[in-house]
């Protein structure tokens, strides 16, 4: 997994839009509120303009059912093709569990699913 700054992400996303993609799954964590959501506005901007029409927000927390994430990729509408599914974590005590949660889950083989690197390889 590539780390960007918030400075660099907007020339990141546009030359990967240029080459016809963005990577697949993008992390955002920031201590700083307002530019976490700056990011996500970029990365949500930029797949919009990639054909990405629907999305759907999940807030999960580590007592959630993280198969919903499964689901939510597996759906797609009868009016888009492309889907951003955006993964909230709620900020608990847990949170570092929290973290390692997702983490095993996205590196998991799971049904369907062939293991896939943070970056799309």
């Amino acid at each position: 997994m590539q780390q960007l700054s918030s400075a660099s992400l907007g020339p990141r996303l546009t030359s990967d839009a240029k080459r016809g993609g963005i990577a697949p799954l993008w992390v955002i964590a920031d201590e700083e509120p307002l530019l976490a959501l700056e990011s996500a506005d970029a990365i949500r901007s930029a797949a919009r303009g990639l054909g990405y029409e629907e999305r759907e927000v999940l807030t999960l927390s580590s007592n959630s059912d993280w198969n919903q994430i499964s689901v939510a990729v597996a759906a797609i509408s009868l009016f888009a093709s492309k889907k951003i599914v955006e993964i909230r974590l709620e900020p608990l005590p847990g949170y570092p569990r929290q973290r390692g949660a997702f983490g095993s889950w996205l590196h998991s083989d799971r049904p369907g699913r062939g293991h896939r690197d943070c970056d799309g390889s």
